[in-house]
């Protein structure tokens, strides 16, 4: 990874991450399992499941000097399948506890929105308001770790701590034909209905797979942002990953 100018390499370890349930389960805390997944349960409520991560504030002499910010989040899928997908969220609301939030006391969470597989049962709220998407990350069937670019999301946390969420989302409406030749053409069911949940691995795990970490990328002396642009790293390992560079 080429960055600008010599500078160093710091790791955030992660402050708190918590499984939220809805549903039956949606005033019950999950912070110190083990075990922690996000599922769009098409057919019930009660298995529909989110991840919240947070890390502690970066200082106002650090964020001035930070060229590049990267969450490394492991994951794998729930049950031994590949490419399952959930979406990973930027979040202005950073007041939650480990030991006390639910799925109820989220503050970019839906209530009561009925079980399905279309995009009007998607459970996110406030995106573009107080809620920015990241990217969309891919879980194999083993612990694998991603890497998304955060940077732009932590700068504009102004010195507040940082939090992210893990969502599984119907990522369609529309019947899919799978061949494009009309006589051939298999219809599937309308909507999207994933065959598996992503798992993260929380501070608990007994897997021994590290959590969630903030890799910052730090240069020597303060830097103008206004004058650099955004250039894709063409590496399929680090999907949703990006280096900043120069103009």
């Amino acid at each position: 990874l080429s960055l600008r100018e010599t500078g160093s390499t710091r790791m955030i370890e992660i402050e708190a991450d918590a499984m939220v349930v809805d549903g039956i389960h949606r005033d019950t805390n999950y912070g110190t399992s083990p075990e922690a997944l996000t599922r769009n349960d098409p057919d019930s409520r009660d298995q529909r499941a989110a991840v919240l991560l947070k890390f502690s504030p970066i200082p106002q002499s650090e964020r001035n000097r930070l060229e590049l910010a990267i969450l490394a989040i492991p994951v794998s899928s729930t049950n031994d399948v590949r490419d399952i997908e959930a979406n990973l969220y930027g979040l202005e609301d950073t007041t939650w506890e480990e030991d006390s939030i639910t799925w109820a006391t989220t503050h970019n969470l839906k209530q009561n929105v009925p079980a399905g597989n279309e995009i009007h049962n998607s459970a996110m709220l406030g995106l573009g308001i107080d809620a920015k998407m990241l990217g969309r990350i891919t879980a194999p069937a083993s612990a694998t770790t991603r890497f998304i670019d955060v940077t732009d999301y932590l700068r504009s946390q102004n010195g507040a701590a940082s939090a992210f969420l893990l969502l599984q989302e119907p990522r369609w409406d529309i019947d899919i034909r799978v061949s494009e030749v009309p006589q051939d053409w298999n219809e599937l069911p309308r909507g999207d209905t994933q065959p598996a949940g992503v798992r993260y691995y929380p501070r608990e795990n007994t897997d021994g797979v590290a959590p969630a970490q903030l890799i910052l990328y730090e240069s020597v002396t303060p830097l103008d942002y206004t004058s650099w642009s955004m250039t894709t790293i063409a590496d399929p390992n680090l999907r949703g990953m990006e280096q900043a560079t120069g103009s």
